[in-house]
């Protein structure tokens, strides 16, 4: 089975790349433009922000919806 990794930019034009798969909880706050959705895995929190990477935060948040089966709004 292949996994899902995830690719994106934070606030400090540093790509970070990490295994979604790993992933044990979820925290996304809605705030228009800057909204983000924090992704615990493997010890480390990603924060990823809509503003700064949108594909990413898309995929993010439909990887999101399609193993949790919750949408975030």
């Amino acid at each position: 089975m292949a996994s899902t990794w995830l690719k994106y930019q934070n606030n400090e034009n540093a790509t970070v790349i990490f295994n979604l798969d790993h992933s044990t909880h979820f925290r996304h706050v809605t705030a228009g433009n800057e909204s983000f959705v924090e992704i615990y895995a493997d010890g480390t929190m990603h924060s990823i922000l809509q503003l700064t990477d949108p594909k990413a935060y898309e995929v993010a948040m439909a990887y999101i919806a399609m193993t949790t089966t919750y949408k975030l709004d």
